[in-house]
């Protein structure tokens, strides 16, 4: 099963889901491991208000995650896309708007475009750097074992297929 678990915070995951608590989600996790489920899912950070304690509190989560023994888990920089609350935000914060460079938005940029102010570059670059260290630590080697034996063409094709996406990513 695929969860955006999106925050640790539940001032984020307000702004970002509106109806979903840090609570209830450590209690999907809980669930769905209980019923065997291999569970994985996503994060954001930098959204909009981020605080230094929401990325800790994030942070912890991936501790809880890693102890509940979800199986994968990444991250993502907070990207503001027409036609969603966080686009209009950045449009009132005079951040965003129709003749800008679109290829500014970038799920892995390493400064997201609508970093709160209380939040330097350098703290998020390096709360982020904590943040995959420790989804590294998580990423189970049963969860990979299972894919490669259930279909292994589709596994390596898979795998050379993010290689690539990062190489041009990265430059």
């Amino acid at each position: 099963i695929c969860f955006g678990f999106e925050s640790g915070s539940d001032k984020i995951l307000k702004y970002l889901k509106q109806s979903v608590t840090v609570e209830q989600n450590k209690q999907a996790m809980r669930i769905a491991k209980a019923k065997g489920f291999y569970v994985v899912g996503g994060l954001i950070f930098g959204s909009p208000g981020e605080t230094l304690q929401d990325m800790e509190q994030t942070l912890d989560l991936i501790d809880y995650m890693r102890q509940a023994k979800v199986d994968n888990a990444w991250c993502f920089t907070a990207t503001p896309f027409p036609g969603t609350p966080m686009w209009e935000d950045g449009v009132s914060r005079g951040v965003l708007g129709p003749d800008m460079d679109f290829s500014r938005l970038n799920l892995y940029a390493s400064v997201p475009l609508l970093l709160e102010d209380s939040v330097s570059p350098q703290q998020f670059s390096r709360v982020v750097g904590r943040a995959n260290a420790k989804l590294r630590a998580l990423r189970s080697w049963r969860f990979r074992l299972k894919l490669l034996l259930a279909d292994p063409i589709a596994t390596a094709k898979s795998l050379f297929i993010r290689r690539m996406v990062y190489r041009d990513w990265l430059g």
